[in-house]
């Protein structure tokens, strides 16, 4: 393992350090996004507005604040506003820290690139002392090279994959939270309609 380290130089440790960290974020982002989903597959019992206990956790604070602008102002666009605001807050809840795996996909390559230039630099720097007397100490250049290139494309590879992956199932989760929001909207007007109805009759 260290003689891969020493064939590579400086800037694969950084690569592989990278890797590791991104890996670690995309790991800790799987689990956070597949509680929420398992937290809303769950959900056995209608969601009511006024019964604050049938909220599924990860839409709570939407359903919160939607509710509370409800009672004010029970217009569609009112609901609408409240409800994009507080799921916005819930998106960058569950992108937190993708923007970080984003720029490994950019930085890992670059860092290849450079692990190239400073390899090639260091072989011609041997060629330029010794010529090819000594072709094992060129290796060294040229190992370098490769080896970080061939890193910063794996890296770049994968996270591009796995963000992919993580920024699709934060979409899906959204998409259910505010379904299930609009649906207990929906019941509540319709409560308050047969209330209003009965009441009249």
């Amino acid at each position: 393992m260290m003689e891969f380290f020493a064939k590579g130089g400086p800037i694969l440790v950084i690569l592989v350090v990278m890797s590791i960290l991104s890996l670690a974020l995309i790991i800790e982002r799987f689990l956070a996004i597949h509680k929420v989903k398992r937290q809303l597959r769950k959900q056995s019992q209608p969601v009511q507005l006024e019964v604050e206990a049938s909220w599924p956790e990860p839409a709570r604070p939407i359903l919160q604040e939607v509710y509370v602008v409800l009672q004010r102002d029970p217009s569609d666009e009112a609901m609408e506003k409240v409800r994009d605001r507080a799921l916005e807050k819930v998106a960058d809840q569950l992108e937190s820290h993708l923007d970080l795996v984003a720029m490994t996909i950019n930085l890992a390559p670059l860092l290849g690139l450079m692990g190239t230039v400073t390899g090639m630099i260091s072989t011609f720097t041997v060629f330029s002392e010794l010529g090819s007397r000594q072709p094992q100490l060129l290796a060294g250049g040229i190992s370098e090279a490769l080896l970080t290139t061939a890193a910063g494309l794996a890296i770049a590879i994968m996270n591009t994959a796995l963000h992919h992956y993580l920024i699709k199932q934060v979409d899906g989760r959204l998409a259910e939270i505010e379904e299930l929001c609009d649906q207990a909207v929906v019941s509540w007007r319709e409560r308050g309609s047969s209330d209003a109805a009965s009441t009249t009759g």
